[in-house]
C-alpha cells in the first residue's frame, strides 16, 4: 500500500479520513433515502464500515511489520478506527432502543 513520495504518516492519515468519509457517507446516503426513519440496519452497517477499516489498518501494520518499514503509525491508525468503532457503536444505541 505504498505510495510513492507519500510517507506511511500521511498514507495512514488518509486511510483513516476514507474510512470515516465512507462510513458517513453509508449513514447520508441511508437518511436522504430513507428520510428520519432509517433502517436498523444501517445503524448496524454505519459502525461495522469502521470496524473493517480497522482491521484493513491492522492487516496493513503487519504487512509494513514484515517490510520494516513505517508500521507503528499504521498501528496507531488501527487503534483509532478500534476506537472510533466502539463510539459509533454506542451511539446507535438509542436507535435500537426506539425500534
Amino acid at each position: 500500500m505504498h505510495v510513492q513520495g507519500r510517507s506511511p504518516y500521511q498514507q495512514a492519515v488518509g486511510y483513516c479520513l476514507a474510512v470515516v468519509a465512507v462510513a458517513l457517507g453509508v449513514l447520508g446516503v441511508a437518511r436522504a433515502v430513507s428520510g428520519p426513519d432509517i433502517p436498523i440496519g444501517v445503524f448496524i452497517a454505519f459502525p461495522l464500515v469502521v470496524f473493517v477499516g480497522a482491521i484493513g489498518a491492522q492487516i496493513e501494520t503487519y504487512r509494513q511489520w514484515r517490510r520494516n518499514a513505517g508500521w507503528r503509525v499504521w498501528q496507531g491508525a488501527g487503534w483509532f478506527l478500534f476506537t472510533l468503532f466502539v463510539v459509533f457503536l454506542s451511539s446507535t444505541y438509542g436507535a435500537f432502543r426506539n425500534h
